[in-house]
């Protein structure tokens, strides 16, 4: 929501399980915002690296850190269909059925 700033636009989170048999749950969170520079996108999951006046900038690396000690991760693409916007995809492994 903060990288739309004052402009309209959307923000968007679907889930699906991917169908290339691996046992894992997907996440996309993307927006219609300006997008990351890409000076801003090859840093933007390094720990105190941040954009904003206020903020140590830990968040984004945080957040890769605990996903991939789940066996999960984290990555960034321009979002898809239209100029801008940034989206975040998420995956995290299924934890198996009891039997």
């Amino acid at each position: 929501m903060q990288a739309l700033g004052e402009r309209e636009g959307e923000v968007l989170l679907t889930a699906d399980i991917p169908e290339d048999g691996a046992r894992r749950i997907r996440l996309v969170l993307e927006d219609s915002g300006p997008g990351l520079d890409p000076a801003i996108r090859a840093r933007v999951f390094e720990p105190l690296m941040t954009t904003k006046a206020r903020g140590l900038g830990l968040g984004l690396a945080l957040v890769r850190r605990i996903l991939e000690r789940h066996g999960g991760g984290i990555g960034y693409a321009p979002a898809v269909g239209g100029p801008g916007g940034a989206r975040f995809v998420v995956e995290l492994p299924l934890t198996p059925e009891p039997s």
